[in-house]
């Protein structure tokens, strides 16, 4: 679904679907260009507040193993990781593990570095369409056939790096979602 959602960073795309709400006309490109100009506000806080997210996960399941409760509690585990990580201190008594469940009920325990991997992987992989041109409808079409005939059709039947690598060529790379996100010029 991220790789999907670049889509909506598309200008044809985006004023293809959207319109105005009374209207119903297409929005004009002022409106569009600060949609687009928009997306990436706050986006250095949000890596880093996902980052705290899984160091906590992965602290929390490394040392609380079977009958192992010694030492410091998750919630000092989680104010530690949020000093050395996050930039906006978090309030006093603030903790997010009350709502986070992601650690134990939600199917991620140990695995919640996982959403900023797959925003790797839909970065990079949305890449392969814009060094094509997305306005060259076929070689969209041919990178498109080349992901469903790999990401999507072979899935999980091959190790995951392998059917990533017959999509693109090469490892998946941080670089496409780094630039994405204004995290680093190019």
């Amino acid at each position: 679904s991220q790789l999907n959602e670049y889509w909506m960073e598309n200008k044809p795309f985006l004023r293809d679907l959207s319109a105005h709400v009374d209207t119903g006309e297409p929005l004009d490109d002022g409106t569009l260009d600060r949609i687009l100009k928009s997306k990436n506000f706050m986006v250095g806080n949000g890596t880093l507040r996902q980052l705290l997210f899984a160091k906590v996960d992965l602290a929390l399941h490394e040392r609380f193993g079977v009958g192992d409760y010694s030492g410091a509690s998750p919630y000092e585990i989680e104010q530690a990781l949020a000093r050395e990580t996050v930039v906006t201190p978090m309030l006093a008594d603030e903790s997010q593990l009350p709502a986070f469940g992601h650690l134990f009920a939600g199917g991620y325990a140990a695995g919640y570095y996982s959403y900023k991997w797959a925003e790797v992987l839909a970065a990079d992989a949305f890449a392969a369409f814009r060094e094509v041109g997305l306005d060259n409808d076929d070689e969209v079409r041919e990178v498109a056939k080349r992901f469903a005939d790999t990401v999507l059709g072979l899935g999980g039947s091959q190790p995951a790096a392998d059917v990533y690598r017959l999509f693109r060529g090469r490892d998946a790379s941080v670089t496409a979602l780094l630039k994405d996100q204004g995290l680093v010029r190019g």
